[in-house]
């Protein structure tokens, strides 16, 4: 049992050594985080038994240590190794803790303390999950009010990309789902696919690209939130540090509020046509990178607080256009074949609440 504890322990604190640096160093991946929660586990469990089957060379140490027996040198040796060890897990404690130096310092390298800026995460009232045919995606309030969104994925999409959800495809639709005032403003993002989501460049459909190529009027409303447009460079409405975003849907699902635009935009990979692919010159119509092929369709509906109406089906509106820099949505949709058949359909629900008498906001609808 020994031995198998002892050799155990060299894979299981490799594979922990490399996914934290990893995740250190690299925008986040559920992969690796759950690699490295399986390993950590299994180190856990073996450090314990190899404790274990330690406790009476600890039991000596301490006694020796404590009641000064055995030789005096070897006590003293003893006598300052408990005192350092205790003394660094304190100090590392304290600054882990606290945030203090070196702690501090150390975090500010990582990954996600330099993009934090671009770095996107839902609200903690949003949750979704993934299904076999689509997505279904809900943002609720403390008010109970809340928003519904349901995709379902073509047939089409589904025997085309359904075979592409290997734990290492890079070939799978990149998603994002936002609400938009009346006035072109980005309110809130709800949902932002996970490759997406925490880095500007990553590996997609086999090539190296960036957010705005693939999403390229979310990623312009984007640079609202982040002060940082899609080049990199800081935003010209910006200076100095970048501001918090403060904007809530919440604050629109009420019956007084003003209406909002929410929108879905969707790319699939590797999609090209005979008008939109990598084969026509960079500054030619048409044009998109390797790898891109169709641009990203977008799929929008209006919603009005005060209506009735609490279902509504998202309409394929517009798309991203070939020069994504300029983020406009492109109402030609003539030029677009497979593309247009991702999805089935959209379906949201708007549950808004209004208030009462006593300024308490009450629910409405079913």
């Amino acid at each position: 049992m020994r031995h198998f504890v002892n050799l155990a322990l060299v894979p299981f604190f490799l594979t922990l050594v490399v996914t934290g640096i990893m995740r250190f160093l690299l925008p986040f991946s559920l992969i690796t985080t759950r690699v490295h929660i399986i390993s950590g586990f299994a180190v856990l469990v073996l450090v314990g038994l190899h404790l274990i089957s330690r406790m009476a060379y600890f039991k000596t140490v301490i006694q020796s240590a404590g009641n000064g027996s055995g030789n005096g040198r070897k006590n003293r040796v003893s006598q300052k190794t408990l005192i350092g060890v205790a003394g660094l897990w304190i100090i590392l404690l304290t600054t882990s803790l606290w945030g203090l130096p070196p702690a501090s310092q150390v975090i500010d390298t990582s990954y996600e303390s330099r993009n934090r800026a671009t770095i996107f995460r839902s609200d903690p009232q949003t949750v979704y999950k993934p299904v076999d045919d689509g997505m279904r995606l809900k943002r609720v309030t403390d008010s109970d009010a809340s928003l519904l969104v349901q995709l379902d994925w073509s047939s089409s999409f589904l025997e085309r990309y359904g075979q592409n959800r290997g734990p290492f495809s890079d070939s799978r639709p990149q998603i994002a789902i936002w609400a938009e005032s009346e006035t072109g403003t980005l309110i809130e993002t709800l949902y932002l696919s996970e490759t997406a989501a925490f880095s500007e460049r990553f590996h997609w459909a086999g090539h190296q690209q960036r957010r705005v190529d693939i999403l390229p009027i979310w990623r312009n409303r984007f640079t609202l939130t982040t002060g940082i447009a899609p080049d990199g460079e800081q935003a010209v409405f910006f200076s100095g540090a970048t501001p918090e975003h403060s904007f809530s849907v919440h604050n629109y699902l009420k019956t007084d509020s003003n209406p909002f635009y929410l929108y879905v935009e969707i790319n699939a990979p590797a999609d090209p046509n005979d008008y939109f692919n990598s084969n026509r010159e960079p500054d030619q119509p048409g044009y998109t990178k390797p790898g891109i092929g169709q641009p990203s369709v977008l799929y929008g509906a209006y919603i009005e607080p005060t209506e009735d109406k609490q279902y509504l089906l998202l309409d394929l509106v517009g798309h991203g256009g070939s020069n994504p820099s300029d983020g406009n949505i492109h109402y030609d949709l003539a030029p677009l074949t497979s593309a247009r058949e991702l999805v089935e359909k959209i379906l949201v629900r708007v549950q808004h609440v209004e208030p009462d008498e006593n300024n308490e906001e009450v629910q409405t609808g079913p």
